[in-house]
Order: structure tokens, then sequence, then C-alpha cells
């Protein structure tokens, strides 16, 4: 089934996949299919592992207006999350594992408490579809990419009111990630589908890089779909079929 969704645990010890067909899988680093995950009632967005307790937990977002937390060992369902009017397109935790936030097409996110099991924040301010969230390692700032071509910052600390808002693209934000080995979270990104990747302070959100992820030598732009940060190396790709890595 057609993949929507990847994510690694950070240790590398599991691979977690979400498919179109509503399913999830969790995978051994040597690509033993370890356990599915059946409960979506519609095909799934994307994946995300709970950042504690040595991936046992991951979360899904479906098109069936819902996420769900799973126990991956057992393939348990956990939790299951309504409170989007559309379908939830990407999910992911605060660094201490105890909240997660959705984003959907409805061009609304939420912030939940996993101990409580219900929504404690909305993320409003998006005109249009929300395709990707990411927390900062500080805890208390949320990013969200759009449809609408921003990137919003919001502040957990101040009711999860958005803090800035990022006009640097010209088609719509299909991934935003924080590079999470600074505590403070030293810098973040975002791509998009007019095929450049924006580097931002995390510090006072300024952009201060752009990079050009399509081929000089072709006149049609690569739309970026996904970009990702690990030490001193970002990775973004698109629809040229090609994986780009850029080092400082």
């Amino acid at each position: 089934h057609r993949i929507t969704g990847l994510d690694a645990y950070h240790d590398g010890c599991a691979i977690a996949t979400a498919h179109a067909d509503g399913t999830a899988a969790i995978w051994s680093a040597d690509g033993e299919r370890r356990r599915e995950l059946k409960g979506h009632a519609s095909r799934c967005g994307k994946i995300a592992f709970h950042p504690r307790d040595g991936g046992r937990y991951v979360a899904t977002a479906g098109f069936d207006a819902t996420w769900r937390l799973w126990h991956t060992e057992t393939g348990e369902e956990l939790l299951c999350q309504e409170g989007h009017s559309r379908e939830v397109y990407d999910v992911g935790f605060h660094p201490d594992g105890a909240l997660a936030a959705s984003v959907g097409l409805d061009a609304i996110g939420r912030v939940w408490d996993l101990r409580l099991g219900k929504s404690i924040s909305v993320l409003r301010g998006h005109v249009k579809q929300i395709l990707s969230v990411d927390f900062a390692p500080n805890g208390y700032h949320i990013i969200t990419g759009s449809d609408d071509r921003t990137v919003r910052v919001w502040d957990l600390r101040k009711n999860a009111a958005c803090a800035y808002t990022l006009a640097s693209h010209s088609a719509l934000v299909s991934c935003v990630r924080y590079e999470k080995t600074a505590t403070h979270g030293a810098f973040f990104s975002s791509c998009s589908y007019d095929g450049t990747v924006c580097i931002y302070s995390g510090s006072d959100f300024a952009l201060n890089t752009r990079l050009s992820a399509s081929s000089s030598s072709s006149s049609s732009v690569n739309k970026l779909t996904s970009v990702d940060v690990a030490g001193d190396a970002l990775v973004a790709c698109g629809f040229d079929k090609t994986l780009k890595m850029y080092t400082k």
C-alpha cells in the first residue's frame, strides 16, 4: 500500500510507516515488520513516534478526522482523539511527551493533553488547510505550515496564541521542522511547493537562509514535500524523486 508518512525513533531501533489504506506498521531497523496498526476508517496522513518510553508509542493522523495513539508492541489503540471537522494531516509530540499537537484540512490546529485525553488549546489563524506541525525543543513554541503559504509560530505560554506569521514562500508550505539537538532549537526550516527551503532563527524567527532545490538545468519547479534536520545536515525531497542534502 502507498506510504503516506514515515518516522524513525531517534535511537534507530524502529521505523513507523502510515499507509493510504488506513493502516500503519512498525518495522525493525533491519526491515522486519513487527506490528500492523488497524483502526482508521480512511487513509492515514503522517505518523510520529512518542519521544519517550523507548519507541513504545506512536501517533497516526487520519483522514477520518481523528488522530490515534498506539502501543507499538501490542498494536493496541490507546487513544482515539476527535475534534477536527475534516481530515487530520499531521501530528507531533511535545519534547516531554505530555502533549501532542494535530493539524488538519479544517485549517485548525489542536493541542492535546495526553494525561487528560482531551484538547486543551486551539490554534486559529491559518486561512487554508494546515499540512505540518512541530514542537520546539524549548517546549513552548509550536510551528505550523499551511496551504495559505505561511509558517506560523504559536506560544503555549500565551494560551497558544500566534506569536509570528512568516510569509517567506510563494506556494503552499508542505513541511516544517525544528532542529532538535540544541535545547532551545537553534533554527527551524520549512519547505514549499515553490521549490525552496527556508531556514529561520529559533530565537527571533528571522529568515536566515533560502535554499533552492530546483535544478538550474530545468525550467520546472521541484515541488518539495518534506524537510528534516539531523545534526549539521538538512535534507529535503520533492516531486523530482530525489533527496537533496545540505550541510553547514
